[in-house]
């Protein structure tokens, strides 16, 4: 089975990359997706926009995908301090996955996915 391992971006480093190293970025990204059996994915950050487009285009060429989290969390939805309510706005990545997980880290997230990976039906069946 075939995975890619894409290496983490800041927006900070993102923005200092010139065009030229976007592009080669880009290109190496995309075809480390169109390689892949399975994408992992651990989403910790809102603004994880590469991400998040990675997992749009891998969706878009069928792969199977593993949307991976950390617990929801409650907050609070006045500011009196009153209700608490569960909310994430990474609703609509998870929705996409074939397999959600929730874990603390990513390398507890890993742990998680590595059995399903492990057999080919597994992931199927999840």
């Amino acid at each position: 089975m075939a995975a890619a391992t894409i290496p983490r971006r800041t927006a900070s480093r993102e923005a200092a990359l010139s065009p030229t190293t976007q592009k080669e970025t880009v290109r190496l990204c995309t075809q480390a997706l169109e390689e892949s059996d399975v994408v992992f994915v651990w989403l910790d950050a809102p603004d994880a926009y590469g991400t998040l487009v990675e997992l749009g285009y891998a969706k878009a060429l069928g792969k199977r995908i593993i949307v991976a989290h950390p617990p929801q969390t409650l907050i609070r939805t006045d500011e009196t301090g009153g209700d608490l309510e569960e909310r994430d706005d990474m609703w609509f990545a998870y929705s996409i996955a074939d397999v959600e997980i929730a874990a603390p880290d990513a390398k507890a997230a890993w742990d998680m996915a590595l059995p399903l990976l492990e057999s080919p039906h597994a992931l199927l069946n999840a």
